[in-house]
């Protein structure tokens, strides 16, 4: 009986493991998936982020410099949500690799590598995900979008992927700055952004120490 215990107990860790891994199926960047820690991120990267912050309650970021995407120099900042890692924003540094950095050119260059990596783009005249627009809502300062108008902070949303359940890609930026998002689109991004880290409050020394 004991033995029958025992192998029904591994199964069922083996089970669970399974779960786990297909709920996260999705990587990038050589073996980085939603909901991995700061920690193992760093041993995927195998570099130190230049800073962190706690940015609310639930979300940490850790901003990486001097990082490549397709031979363009970047900074990128992970964000992590509870711990799990939720997305990555990819800001493509002006003229440090490419002198004659264009928006419209740098967005068909990388447009052309995610459509070999991960198929050809959304239809931009088709509706939207419901599930990309809240998270994009929600991570541009929550505004009211419609159908694709992403004018938010001037971000504009040229292209788009949704090569996974839970997981968006997407080209977005205006004429002085490009970031490509990697995004869990299964996040409450409302509450995760608009809940304010707890303020501590000192508690008073009576004790003389």
């Amino acid at each position: 009986m004991k033995k029958l215990v025992s192998v029904l107990l591994v199964l069922m860790m083996l089970l669970a493991g399974s779960a786990a891994f297909a709920e996260s199926s999705f990587s990038f960047r050589g073996g980085l998936h939603w909901g991995m820690t700061l920690e193992e991120l760093i041993a995927v990267e195998g570099v130190q982020p230049a800073s962190t912050e706690e940015y609310t309650y639930h979300i940490t970021k850790a901003v990486f410099e001097n990082m490549t995407v397709s031979s363009y120099n970047c900074t990128i900042t992970y964000w992590f949500v509870d711990g799990g890692l939720a997305q990555s924003e990819i800001l493509l540094d002006r003229g440090w690799n490419h002198l004659d950095f264009k928006v419209p050119q740098t967005v068909t260059d990388l447009s052309n590598a995610l459509a070999y990596a991960y198929g050809e783009a959304a239809d931009m005249n088709a509706e939207a995900d419901p599930k990309l627009l809240t998270a994009y809502e929600a991570i541009l300062d929550g505004k009211p979008t419609s159908g694709f108008d992403f004018s938010i902070n001037y971000d504009q949303l040229y292209c788009y992927w949704l090569p996974a359940a839970d997981s968006a890609i997407a080209i977005a930026g205006h004429d002085d700055a490009l970031f490509l998002h990697y995004v869990n689109v299964d996040i409450d991004w409302v509450n995760a952004l608009n809940e304010a880290a707890p303020v501590i409050t000192p508690v008073p020394n009576t004790f003389g120490l």
